[in-house]
């Protein structure tokens, strides 16, 4: 329940491959933020930023595959308050978790970045862009941009209250932390999505009981029709990742491409 992987957890999933990877903790400026890559040798990286709960180990697979680490450079990293970037401790603002992702490739002197970000990830894949003129292109999974379509569920309530929040295991506060704030945080950026300037391509199920599809429209409605796409996934639930990985792959490489 702490969707999190140790250094030795991490070590252990990678060792029966040839992928060598490698672990940092990435200065920020209020914390230490872990990092895991493939390296840094590559002129094309590509960036996964996960959702909420979870960690950068949502990525690990990607981080094995063949055809991906033949062309780039592959990170991912424990957003903010999961993982091992200071577990518990939740950043609520968009702006300062997308700065985050700013700084990691600012620190690592990365130039052609390509953001692949699902759920709450993809919120921050689609601003970050607006930080960094490193970023030349985003791929947003399932993200959650429309203020007026954020869910709330009974569960999510126990961990906002007091006497209940200590029932709830760490990762789920953070990301409880997350979500009551995360329309406030949304309408904030409603009029920045126009400005994003890099290719944006949106991945969005059909059938998405936790981001509701209608975002896909929002998403056309907000962003530069310059340099958006949109694709509805027919019969798709929330967990495009791992339920349809050669697709963000296919549409990782025709982004780089």
């Amino acid at each position: 329940m702490t969707f999190r992987s140790s250094d030795s957890a991490t070590h252990n999933y990678f060792q029966s491959t040839e992928v060598i990877i490698d672990y940092f903790h990435s200065q920020s400026t209020d914390r230490n933020i872990r990092v895991v890559a493939t390296g840094f040798d590559k002129e094309q990286t590509i960036l996964f930023i996960h959702g909420a709960p979870g960690s950068g180990n949502a990525f690990y697979r990607y981080l094995k595959n063949e055809e991906l680490s033949a062309i780039a450079n592959i990170i991912t990293y424990d957003r903010p308050g999961y993982g091992y970037s200071g577990f518990g401790n939740a950043v609520t603002s968009v702006s300062r978790q997308s700065e985050v992702v700013a700084e990691i490739i600012k620190n690592y002197r990365l130039t052609n970045v390509l953001l692949a970000g699902h759920s709450y990830g993809g919120t921050i894949a689609a601003y970050a862009p607006v930080l960094s003129d490193d970023i030349k292109a985003t791929l947003l999974i399932a993200p959650a941009l429309d203020p007026d379509l954020e869910q709330y569920y009974l569960a999510g309530n126990l961990s906002q209250w007091k006497l209940t929040r200590w029932l709830i295991p760490t990762a789920w506060n953070v990301s409880g932390d997350e979500k009551y704030t995360h329309a406030d945080e949304l309408n904030k950026h409603i009029n920045d999505w126009q400005n994003v300037a890099v290719p944006v391509v949106m991945l969005q199920g059909d059938k998405d009981m936790l981001v509701p599809y209608e975002n896909l429209a929002f998403a056309k409605q907000h962003f530069n029709s310059g340099y958006f796409t949109g694709k509805t996934i027919v019969d798709e639930n929330h967990f495009t990742p791992w339920t349809k990985e050669k697709l963000v792959i296919d549409e990782v490489i025709k982004l780089m491409d």
